[in-house]
């Protein structure tokens, strides 16, 4: 894909430009659709991370590496940590996320979860994306928001 990984982009190699809020948004957006697509054709996608995203020209993004893929008789609802860390990896830029580094962030402020290489960046649309992505780490399942929104 001409546009390479998405955790390249996000690291801002090879002199990449930092990505906005708003593609970023636009970034997760799509990835989540993708897993949306997967999920109702009862395909559990288990290695959901940036460094498995491709951006095409238009930087939309395209899941690869469907090795740890399965696909159940029936839809099913799992719980998998990687599928709820893309999205604060997208708005951070940070490295994934791992369950040492869980009370680091409960002591960030939401200012400090967004990247500072982003030029312009809209508080509101950060508070929304980080209520948003919080709501997916509900303990109970039926709390969580739907892939769809």
């Amino acid at each position: 894909m001409s546009n390479g990984l998405l955790l390249d982009r996000l690291a801002c190699l090879d002199g990449s430009p930092a990505m906005s809020l708003y593609r970023r948004c636009l970034t997760a957006l799509g990835t989540a659709r993708g897993l949306d697509y997967l999920h109702s054709n009862n395909h559990v996608y288990r290695d959901d991370k940036s460094g498995n995203i491709l951006l095409d020209e238009a930087l939309v993004p395209k899941i690869f590496d469907f090795g740890l893929t399965r696909v159940s008789a029936t839809q099913s609802c799992l719980t998998v940590m990687t599928e709820r860390i893309v999205l604060l990896e997208i708005l951070s830029g940070l490295l994934p996320v791992d369950e040492n580094r869980d009370s680091m962030f409960l002591e960030m402020a939401l200012e400090d979860f967004v990247d500072t290489r982003m030029t312009a960046w809209d508080l509101p649309l950060v508070k929304r994306t980080y209520s948003l992505a919080n709501n997916c780490l509900n303990d109970r399942k039926n709390k969580r928001p739907l892939t769809k929104e």
